[in-house]
């Protein structure tokens, strides 16, 4: 099968009045004659003449790549500070209703704290 092109069964039914009287099918190709199909390569010529159009930069290698990442000055984020009262921690009212619990059924039993 060629490059590009789509392969399918082309079916054709003959009729006379209300019955059938043929029936014939063929493979057939279905060719793509797009341009951007035939040929998908890229046009650096072209791609560079949009790049100096927009006042950008190519980029054609890792080098280039890693010089145009490092001339980037970061500019500084938001800080986000995110505080949280120490009463609204679970772990500090599991602690304290634990240890009122405890303090209860000593109490409870009768045992005496020293």
């Amino acid at each position: 099968m060629t490059e590009g092109a789509t392969s399918c069964e082309l079916v054709v039914d003959a009729w006379q009045a209300d019955q059938k009287v043929a029936r014939g099918s063929q493979e057939i190709q279905l060719l793509h004659r797009s341009n951007e199909w035939l040929r998908p390569q890229a046009k650096p010529e072209r791609l560079q003449a949009l790049v100096e159009a927009g006042g950008g930069q190519m980029v054609s290698s890792k080098d280039d790549l890693d010089a145009l990442l490092r001339s980037i000055e970061i500019a500084p984020g938001e800080v986000l500070i995110h505080q949280l009262p120490l009463w609204d921690h679970g772990m500090l009212w599991s602690l304290l209703l634990s240890l009122l619990a405890i303090d209860w059924i000593f109490r409870r039993r009768g045992v005496q704290h020293t």
